[in-house]
């Protein structure tokens, strides 16, 4: 069952801004970059970062992004 959640193209998303975040130092742009996403698409990358947040998987401190421990737990499953 996990197999298929992680193989869903939402899951891979969340997977990759995660995998992004990971590396540190990363802000709007930088996650675009990150994942190879034209920064034109910046607002629906916004969208997933706020999703993140609320269900707290990453944190914004001073304009960077951190992961949190459920983040974390998130990308073990990978």
């Amino acid at each position: 069952m996990i197999k298929y959640f992680k193989e869903h193209r939402r899951s891979k998303v969340i997977f990759r801004t995660l995998e992004a975040i990971k590396e540190g130092g990363i802000n709007n742009n930088s996650i675009c970059d990150g994942m190879g996403i034209q920064r034109k698409h910046i607002s629906r990358v916004k969208s997933y970062l706020e999703q993140l947040m609320l269900h707290n998987m990453i944190s914004l401190d001073n304009g960077i992004y951190h992961l949190e421990n459920y983040g974390k737990d998130f990308l073990n499953l990978n």
